[in-house]
């Protein structure tokens, strides 16, 4: 005698008015054609106690006349954060099922139309602890509204209002960029006139210098027969014939000198006679630091220069001005930066 096996399948349907299992919409009514976004929000939070043990999935789905739903989107353990849509309308869905922790599906809709109004019902899929399917449900619903004449004037006059703000800033931006392109090429133009002082400088002045407390100096290329056009030599880039004030700055000097030695008598220095006082021609101080040479200086109202000669160890000498006799170089001062800035 055969016996015949029987399988029964028992699921539970259970109705959520005030469980874990929360759906929401936000907004709940909305303005056709003015509401901006709808999210329809479907979360179920695990508790110990519960009916159901295992979750696996979740679905919301929705009805015109709150009895026939249609399954819009789904959820499950299987396909991670994956949302399947079964709907053809422009929303997107985003969620996450944790079978034993917290989860949700979520429903998002960009300025929606009337096929969003309805009853959505949210379905939490799964076990109890003794393998019967267990299926737990709530509801929201989404209503709409119809703006009137006003309302649409309105949205019109502000949409008008964006409009024209939009507009304005766009001019804005096109005088930004006019504005960009001038300060560009006054920038090029620029660079092409320091790279032209650049070259200049590299005609003039060594590219060598010494440093002195707060001031640097350089050496001129050419020679001058008088201390005029040695000033001016060192005027054209702000500088100014060397001022020495102190023994240490002597000394560094004549090394530096020492060791750039040039072919001509010596280097003119930014002191002159007045009377019987020696001063600076830049700053119209007195000379307070001298290393004359032997029987220096020359008592002569006409030797009224100063400068450094080479052939006695570049100790001061007296010397007229205006002598166009022999040749001398300038020493220019400037105020302290690295020899790169000066060909900037």
């Amino acid at each position: 005698m055969s016996s015949l096996g029987s399988f029964i399948a028992v699921c539970f349907l259970v109705q959520c008015s005030d469980c874990l299992l929360s759906v929401s919409s936000s907004p709940s009514t909305i303005d056709v054609g003015l509401t901006n976004s709808l999210d329809v929000l479907c979360s179920y939070t695990r508790t110990k106690g519960q009916s159901l043990e295992a979750l696996v999935a979740l679905s919301i789905s929705r009805s015109m006349n709150a009895t026939d739903f249609q399954e819009l989107a789904l959820i499950n353990v299987f396909t991670g954060n994956i949302v399947t849509l079964f709907t053809t309308e422009a929303v997107t869905g985003t969620g996450r099922v944790d079978t034993y922790g917290d989860s949700f599906i979520n429903l998002h809709w960009d300025y929606p139309t009337m096929s969003a109004v309805g009853t959505y019902q949210c379905t939490a899929h799964g076990s109890d602890t003794i393998g019967h399917d267990i299926l737990i449900n709530n509801l929201t619903s989404v209503d709409y509204t119809k703006p009137d004449q006003d309302v649409l004037l309105n949205k019109i006059h502000e949409m008008d209002n964006a409009l024209k703000a939009l507009q304005n800033k766009m001019d804005e931006l096109r005088n930004y960029s006019a504005v960009v392109t001038t300060l560009l090429r006054e920038n090029a133009h620029l660079k092409e006139c320091c790279n032209a002082n650049s070259r200049k400088v590299d005609v003039l002045l060594h590219s060598v210098f010494a440093h002195v407390v707060n001031n640097s100096y350089f050496l001129s290329k050419e020679n001058s027969s008088n201390i005029t056009e040695a000033a001016a030599v060192c005027n054209r880039y702000d500088g100014y014939l060397v001022e020495i004030t102190s023994a240490e700055q002597y000394h560094v000097i004549r090394d530096f000198l020492l060791l750039n030695s040039t072919n001509a008598l010596g280097i003119f220095l930014g002191a002159r006679k007045y009377g019987n006082t020696w001063r600076y021609s830049h700053s119209f101080r007195n000379v307070s630091y001298f290393n004359w040479d032997y029987g220096e200086p020359n008592p002569l109202t006409n030797y009224d220069c100063m400068y450094l000669q080479y052939r006695s160890n570049l100790k001061m000498f007296s010397f007229p001005c205006t002598s166009s006799f022999y040749q001398f170089y300038a020493l220019c001062e400037f105020p302290m930066f690295s020899s790169d800035s000066l060909n900037v």
